[in-house]
């Protein structure tokens, strides 16, 4: 429990540093600084300090402060703290709600026909699936982990209680759950806050033996930079084999009479529906190991 903390802290510390140190012009106030706005056309500012007529120091810099291109669009912004809190939240996360519901596919009778299909119903709101893992504690402390049962348990209730202080009109609808062939496919879900107004894809971190297996291919497969054109990058880009391919193959879950799909595309797709649908939500993609790779 120290360890989540810590390490939330060091992430927000290193973000603060690496803020405190954007600027290349001294923070102290100096008479006579003169800035010359890019006059080469290569992005670089040419910056004069001097006193009197004397010439102190002259010397070219990156602009301090870029035209921000995304402008303040009035939302309520988190801190980085509570940002990273809830993400590593929706991480951790995807593991137990992966192990329910393939618990309530291969064994139904578990929950009764009735709640099974309601741990699998979807869209469902967290409240639902909430309420059905507490009617079903004894049965999940037995099938589950018992730090899978605390995880699931903890965050879908912290989830629930954020809805219920915010108001009625708000909850948290998990939309999307990838595992239709969980065993050979990457497992993500969507996941719509809007209490926070927020959208979360999360992938899974390394479980079955063909996560581990796409982990293993460390070598790296070169691909072209979709944004070569832009200036000051690379015209290719180096990824890892194994999380590249586990993205970018076939999807073996496309529904008959479908044409059949990159996995990539079909989270893309997905995802720029639920966007289209929720006007002003922000998009977060987080994951925990393997999950983390392909969230980058």
């Amino acid at each position: 429990m120290i360890l989540k903390p810590l390490l939330l802290l060091a992430f927000c510390t290193f973000a603060k540093v690496q803020y405190a140190f954007a600027d290349d012009v001294p923070q102290q106030v100096i008479e006579n600084i003169e800035v010359y706005e890019d006059p080469n056309g290569d992005g670089v500012s040419q910056v004069v300090i001097s006193e009197g007529d004397v010439k102190q120091y002259s010397y070219r810099t990156k602009k301090s402060h870029p035209e921000d291109p995304f402008p303040d669009d009035g939302f309520d912004w988190p801190t980085i703290y509570e940002e990273a809190d809830d993400m590593l939240d929706a991480s951790l996360l995807m593991y137990p709600i992966a192990s329910l519901r393939q618990l309530a596919k291969d064994s139904p009778e578990l929950f009764g026909e009735d709640d099974a299909k309601e741990i699998l119903k979807e869209p469902n709101t967290i409240r639902a699936i909430d309420t059905v893992i507490d009617k079903h504690a004894e049965v999940l402390r037995k099938h589950l982990e018992p730090s899978a049962y605390s995880v699931i348990n903890d965050a879908l209730d912290a989830i629930v209680d954020r809805q219920d202080a915010a108001g009625s009109k708000h909850r948290a609808t998990l939309l999307q759950v990838g595992d239709d062939n969980s065993k050979q496919e990457l497992v993500y879900a969507i996941l719509v806050d809007s209490a926070l107004q927020r959208i979360i894809v999360s992938f899974r971190g390394s479980t079955t033996t063909k996560d581990f297996i796409m982990d293993a291919q460390l070598w790296i497969q070169t691909i072209k930079n979709p944004y070569s054109e832009t200036k000051n990058q690379a015209k290719k880009l180096g990824i890892h084999n194994g999380f590249h391919d586990y993205l970018f193959y076939e999807s073996t879950s496309t529904k008959e009479g479908e044409d059949v799909q990159i996995k990539y595309e079909v989270i893309i797709n997905q995802v720029v529906e639920v966007l289209n649908n929720n006007p002003g939500f922000k998009l977060y993609v987080t994951g925990h190991s393997l999950g983390g790779a392909l969230s980058n």
